[in-house]
């Protein structure tokens, strides 16, 4: 998996799977286009979390989150989609620049902060999703690690929600 490639050591992770129906169409789009509206798990996990003060609209795809976030989508291919990106300490902007091959660059990537990268798999009947971190520095390593033990039953939750919406959306493909 092109995981691997971008992410070959990472200081903490986490994957979760479900099996997909033999008949499905195509998972990656599924993955690609899926909404908030049909991740109402995930939609109100993050609706409460901002204290109701961010609704994101149900018609909006979820990886935009993501990608207006900081993250891209640096590889996609019929069994695998992979977005990556680096979570800073400063509020500075960051742009990543990932070149010619984002996956390279981003494997390369040594700038300040958490590197994260999140991919969704399609193989042997089922989905799969994993999520790697890898801090580039120790500050970036103390800051992100209470936010992670944190975060760990809900994330699995979330990524539950997730995979289950992209099952659902492939199938009415």
């Amino acid at each position: 998996m092109v995981l691997d490639q971008a992410m070959p050591t990472w200081w903490q992770h986490e994957v979760h799977s479900i099996p997909l129906p033999p008949s499905h169409g195509d998972v990656m789009e599924a993955a690609d286009k899926l909404t908030w509206g049909e991740v109402p798990f995930f939609h109100g996990l993050l609706t409460a979390l901002s204290l109701g003060l961010r609704r994101l609209p149900d018609d909006v795809r979820v990886l935009a989150l993501f990608e207006h976030g900081g993250y891209a989508v640096i590889h996609r291919s019929p069994d695998e989609l992979l977005a990556a990106g680096l979570l800073r300490l400063s509020t500075r902007h960051y742009s990543m620049n990932l070149g010619d091959d984002p996956v390279v660059g981003f494997r390369r990537l040594a700038e300040p902060g958490v590197k994260v990268a999140l991919n969704f798999l399609s193989r042997d009947g089922m989905l799969r999703t994993e999520t790697r971190v890898q801090p580039t520095t120790r500050a970036a390593k103390a800051v992100f690690l209470p936010y992670w033990a944190g975060v760990r039953v809900g994330g699995g939750l979330i990524r539950r929600s997730w995979l289950r919406g992209i099952r659902q959306r492939s199938i009415l493909q």
